[in-house]
């Protein structure tokens, strides 16, 4: 498990909250109303975080965007 942050806690609020398998895009526009000085890099680099650690998983049902899961 990666460190606590306040982005990174959104983050995963917004992904235990949908049943659908989000772009890193769409989980922006839902962490932006809760945080909304966050950017799109940040939670980039966060969902890296998540998903090296093993708390939220990869998936490309396309070839041009990743989405992600719990």
């Amino acid at each position: 498990m990666v460190k606590k942050s306040k982005q990174r806690e959104a983050i995963l609020k917004v992904l235990k909250n949908t049943t659908s398998h989000p772009s890193a895009e769409w989980i922006f526009e839902q962490v932006k109303k809760e945080i909304p000085d966050i950017g799109l890099a940040t939670v980039y680099r966060n969902l890296r975080m998540l998903k090296k650690s093993g708390e939220v998983i990869e998936m490309h049902p396309s070839n041009i965007t990743a989405h992600y899961d719990i």
